[in-house]
């Protein structure tokens, strides 16, 4: 059984200039409570974002750089794994958007689902 784990974070380093760091964590289990292997990739990036309204920032960093940064994360990800003598992870392409989306929705539904403070 594989368990595939992604986290996008960013942060701003200067003025137009984003870190975003894309971290993939793949664990590899035989029965429940065997671990067969565990990787564990963080693939940053700078990236400058420049004329950008800042509404539109949060979706190029989340959907945008991880975009980018995927293929190299997925290389290491797969590469890791052959070198301590098991089979090649190969990680599907991922739809960084529909993922921002979910997430979104269910930010939206925990803020309906907060009690409200009178």
């Amino acid at each position: 059984q594989i368990n595939v784990q992604l986290r996008t974070s960013g942060q701003a380093v200067d003025e137009g200039v984003y870190e975003v760091a894309l971290t993939v964590t793949v664990s590899a289990k035989i029965g429940e409570d065997r671990t067969l292997f565990l990787v564990e990739v963080a693939q940053c990036g700078i990236f400058q974002i420049r004329n950008l309204p800042e509404a539109d920032l949060e979706p190029v960093m989340m959907i945008g750089c991880p975009n980018i940064l995927f293929p190299y994360a997925r290389e290491v990800v797969s590469e890791s794994a052959v070198r301590a003598g098991f089979q090649p992870v190969l990680l599907q392409p991922v739809n960084f958007e529909a993922l921002y989306a979910q997430r979104l929705q269910q930010q939206q539904a925990d803020a309906g689902e907060a009690p409200t403070v009178q």
